[in-house]
């Protein structure tokens, strides 16, 4: 006998993600509730979310919880479904739904370099955040807390500039850990000094 195991494990099941919707470029942190995952299918790299046909690794946080990261997809519903041997998966019904988030327009769109100034974010489709929060990223400066007003605004604080410096600086929305792609600008000026 060459000791050869093969493991019979219980059924698996998705009962649920959070969150259910989340941006066409992908990049959400997606969390999956369910039953019988498995630590060892993980540890073998086994464990896999399917969204519609695309796979992306999966990683095991219990036996009711795994997290992966949404990938790029076109819009609409899709289903999630989980592996832990990659070949069957899960046939549970839970979707994910892409949607177009874009931000179209920020107010007021210039500010001093010593950040502060309050900055309405418009747009379309801006998700309401979970636990990891809504955060405004002004160029390459840290994110900035946001709080999200409706659908259709979120409203953050301006930081300081990188370096003080004045100039044009993209602005993107992060939610649910992914950022979103379309971005506004936001003009940093020096302050006028009144003799």
């Amino acid at each position: 006998i060459d000791g050869v195991l093969f493991e019979f494990q219980p059924a698996v099941t998705v009962l649920a993600v959070e969150p259910s919707r989340g941006p066409v470029d992908g990049g959400s942190f997606v969390n999956v509730t369910g039953t019988g995952f498995s630590h060892r299918a993980a540890l073998l790299g086994y464990l896999w979310c399917r969204f519609n046909q695309t796979a992306v690794a999966g990683v095991w946080v219990s036996s009711t919880e795994v997290n992966c990261i949404s990938p790029e997809h076109a819009g609409g519903a899709v289903s999630l479904e989980l592996t832990q041997n990659e070949q069957q998966y899960t046939s549970d019904g839970v979707s994910f739904e892409y949607e177009h988030v874009e931000a179209h327009s920020i107010y007021p769109n210039t500010g001093p370099t010593l950040g502060g100034t309050l900055v309405e974010v418009r747009g379309v489709n801006i998700e309401v955040p979970d636990s990891r929060g809504l955060f405004c990223r002004f160029g390459s400066a840290d994110p900035v807390l946001a709080t999200h007003a409706s659908r259709e605004l979120a409203r953050c604080f301006a930081p300081a500039s990188v370096g003080t410096l004045a100039g044009v600086v993209p602005v993107r929305l992060l939610n649910n850990d992914a950022i979103y792609t379309s971005s506004v600008a936001f003009t940093y000026r020096t302050l006028a000094v009144v003799d």
